[in-house]
């Protein structure tokens, strides 16, 4: 069973359950409250809940690389791990998919 908040949907938690070893309850809240909206290639686009009041943004993770990119003007807010290479990689996706990121943002956050 999965569940979602409009667009966004959560994953299932059995994998990282058994990994884990804690209830499904637990890993479902953990995973909706950090929510994938994109998925490229390496790269997990996503929000964290807590941030609502800031300005729309998006984090983006590969490994132990995370970087955070505002959305309504798109550019780098702060990374660690990432080449400039892939930063650029990354900063294009999140242009070519900006309306949608956008979107999911304000859904997300009921605005």
């Amino acid at each position: 069973m999965s569940f979602g908040i409009g667009s966004i949907t959560c994953p299932q938690p059995e994998m990282i359950l058994y990994l884990f070893q804690v209830d499904s309850e637990a890993i479902r809240a953990y995973f909706c409250f950090m929510p994938t909206v994109l998925r490229i290639g390496p790269y997990r686009f996503f929000f964290y809940a807590g941030d609502r009041d800031e300005a729309p943004h998006v984090h983006v993770e590969r490994e132990d690389y995370i970087a955070k990119f505002w959305l309504d003007l798109v550019r780098l807010v702060h990374s660690s791990g990432f080449s400039r290479k892939e930063i650029n990689e990354i900063q294009r996706h999140v242009e070519e998919n900006q309306a949608h990121l956008l979107r999911s943002w304000n859904e997300f956050f009921s605005r």
